[in-house]
């Protein structure tokens, strides 16, 4: 079950990492596919991964080895790659929208899943609430909402 093979487009927008080990440091691509997805959209500033991976299994199946290729051997760091939740916030609304066909298409328990773990994500990102409640007023859509009233009540 850890090793899933196929499209993984919902595992992968559940954020469900446990279930899959599908991340760029434990994946082979074919240059050929890399090169017709044109790589990773630069324009994200987190998720290029999550986001090429969902492009990839619009055209690619995975197909999973059981050997051990990949080592890792994660060293101490100072590097902090989050984003604060109001930058993260525009950049999963701009992923759902994007992917929006392969979520619409899901039934409503998966669907409600994947926005929940998202927006909960978002919020725990949010260090500056009177920021993310100016931003709020502004961009009440239904990720700005969720975060808005889960921070508010927290």
């Amino acid at each position: 079950d850890r090793y899933p093979e196929g499209d993984l487009t919902q595992q992968l927008f559940e954020l469900d990492y446990k279930s899959h080990y599908i991340h760029t440091n434990t994946m082979t691509y074919k240059r050929s596919a890399l090169l017709r997805l044109s790589g990773f959209d630069e324009t994200y500033a987190r998720h290029q991964d999550l986001e090429l991976n969902l492009r990839y299994f619009e055209s690619f199946k995975v197909v999973a080895t059981r050997n051990p290729n990949v080592r890792l051997k994660p060293s101490p760091t100072d590097i902090d790659n989050r984003v604060p939740g109001t930058k993260l916030l525009e950049i999963k609304s701009k992923l759902f929208r994007r992917f929006s066909h392969h979520i619409d298409a899901l039934g409503d328990e998966q669907r409600n899943r994947i926005y929940q773990n998202h927006w909960d994500e978002v919020c725990r990102y949010i260090d500056d609430k009177s920021d993310f409640y100016r931003s709020a007023v502004t961009k009440m859509d239904n990720g700005w909402l969720q975060c808005y009233l889960n921070v508010k009540g927290g």
